[in-house]
């Protein structure tokens, strides 16, 4: 194992069992539930629990990146940087890495839960349902498009993933970009530094959004996932739990050019920072 992944593995391991435990055991007492009252909840309730645990999942991403921000923090504040013959920029590629895993990690576990979340749907008919209960109208129509998903082949997988580490690690980066950026200003109280954090994501998000406002618009010109002569007559490049509709090979290289170089900045200033 790499030794700053080693390093990032001991400062954050306490974190991360907690982390996966947590999610795992509010995974399992979910789909429990779930199970035992499957011949009781109609297929709208079914529907509706698979969009909590995809909001859980979401909520999880969420409190990962609140892991990963204090990780970099002490990169920061840790000496040993001055004395090392290793960059800054190697140490933030080695965190955005690291984080980015666990991202994916835990973007593999909640997948495995909501395909069991998903399947209670078979050729339409709803398994353990009594239509007594609740009438003959049997839907489940989410649970029906979702679980067509997992029928993709496990190249589509491996982008969808792929292509969801790329947005959380532009997504780690940027916020990274942005603690570098407020340690060079006089602020003291953490009151000061979370207003100057929000207001930077605001701006940083308002530029962000413009320049993949003008990509979009360019996307006639530019190649698209869809369009381009990637795929097969089955698909082939297609994903599975990605939204590739507006998605373009410009908005892609654009999104690896913006890590490359918010990384290259973000080690910029933290070598300043050190040097005074």
């Amino acid at each position: 194992m790499n030794p700053l992944f080693l390093y990032l593995y001991k400062c954050n391991r306490k974190k991360i069992a907690v982390f996966y435990s947590g999610f795992i055991i509010i995974s399992l007492l979910l789909l429990f539930s779930t199970i035992g009252l499957s011949r009781v909840l109609p297929p709208f309730i079914k529907d509706l629990v698979l969009i909590i645990y995809l909001i859980i999942i979401g909520i999880s991403a969420f409190l990962l990146l609140l892991i990963a921000l204090p990780s970099f923090n002490k990169i920061l504040k840790n000496s040993m940087i001055r004395y090392t013959a290793i960059t800054t920029q190697i140490y933030t590629y080695t965190n955005l890495l690291f984080f980015t895993l666990m991202f994916i990690i835990l973007l593999g576990i909640g997948l495995i839960f909501s395909y069991y979340f998903s399947q209670s749907l078979y050729d339409g008919k709803v398994i353990g349902y009594n239509p007594s209960l609740y009438g003959e109208e049997v839907t489940g129509e989410f649970r029906q498009e979702y679980h067509k998903l997992y029928s993709y082949g496990i190249f589509q997988h491996i982008f969808a993933f792929l292509l969801w580490g790329i947005d959380f690690m532009s997504i780690l980066i940027s916020c990274y970009f942005i603690i570098a950026i407020i340690r060079l200003f006089p602020v003291k109280s953490w009151m000061s530094k979370i207003i100057l954090f929000i207001i930077f994501v605001a701006i940083f998000s308002t530029i962000q959004t413009i320049v993949m406002d003008v990509l979009s618009k360019l996307e006639k010109y530019a190649v698209t996932i869809k369009s381009s002569g990637f795929m097969d007559k089955n698909d082939f490049f297609d994903t599975s739990f990605y939204p590739i509709e507006d998605f373009t090979i410009l908005g892609l290289c654009f999104t690896c050019l913006l890590i490359i170089v918010l990384v290259a900045i973000t080690g910029r200033i933290i070598n300043k920072k050190l040097e005074i």
